[in-house]
């Protein structure tokens, strides 16, 4: 299990309305620190944080977004496990990740709700990865590639030929991706099947257009298989992007 963990002190004002008739009060000021995430991959991401100066009775939830799907927040409340020495919060809450594939950006923030108001943290970033491989990467901004534990050769011929792709469908599709792509190179059937909650065994390449990414089992690093599968697997996002605009025919 592999756990990141970093400090971010956010002071901010959570202004009450006042009743008619009372007196005017300094409003109290609620701390975000202490962020930290906990990847259970390929089961879970823990989300924990510690709040300081939180009004009694106040409920928190957690906000975050996988990729490029929609923001969710958090079914239940945040857990409380103790207090810190000075007396804050900390407080947890889990997201099942089964079925979300490995190198996807996850993006969160915490919300702070009290009788009249509520406070929001920074937003923050967060890579998801499977904590099992030491990860290498290529991109610029039309394209980001990961892959692990073959030769900076072997990515350089893979950036080369998905970039190509991208240049090509552009060209025939007539639009640009709304997000650079994103293609996961994994090497084994059972490192591609082990984030899925269904796998296919028949099915060596997936596309997930809603995370702007493919994901692609090579076990044959031949130039021919790579000209084949990469280009097949980034022509996916491009249709599912130009079917959702009317003013953008699919060829």
């Amino acid at each position: 299990m592999k756990a990141i963990s970093y400090s971010l002190l956010l002071i901010v004002m959570l202004f009450q309305p006042l009743d008619a008739g009372s007196a005017l009060q300094t409003p109290p000021s609620i701390e975000f620190r202490e962020y930290e995430v906990v990847n259970g991959f390929p089961q879970s991401l823990t989300f924990r944080i510690e709040i300081c100066n939180a009004p009694e009775n106040n409920l928190v939830y957690l906000n975050y977004q996988i990729g490029q799907s929609s923001w969710t927040t958090s079914i239940n409340n945040a857990f409380s496990y103790g207090l810190t020495e000075d007396g804050c919060q900390r407080l947890r809450t889990s997201v099942i990740t089964k079925d979300e594939p490995p190198m996807v950006d996850v993006r969160y923030y915490w919300l702070v709700k009290v009788k009249g108001g509520q406070a929001r943290s920074p937003q923050q970033e967060y890579l998801y990865d499977d904590p099992g491989f030491d990860w290498q990467s290529l991109q610029n901004q039309d394209l980001r590639l990961y892959w692990h534990d073959r030769p900076d050769e072997f990515g350089k011929k893979v950036f080369d030929i998905a970039y190509r792709s991208i240049e090509q469908q552009r060209g025939l599709y007539g639009v640009d991706l709304q997000f650079p792509a994103q293609i996961v190179i994994e090497n084994t059937d059972e490192e591609f099947m082990s984030w899925q909650a269904n796998p296919d065994p028949d099915t060596g390449g997936l596309a997930l257009p809603w995370h702007g990414m493919t994901i692609q089992l090579v076990e044959d690093t031949s130039e021919d298989w790579l000209n084949e599968v990469l280009p097949h697997e980034i022509s996916h996002l491009y249709f599912y992007q130009v079917t959702l605009h009317s003013d953008v025919w699919p060829p």
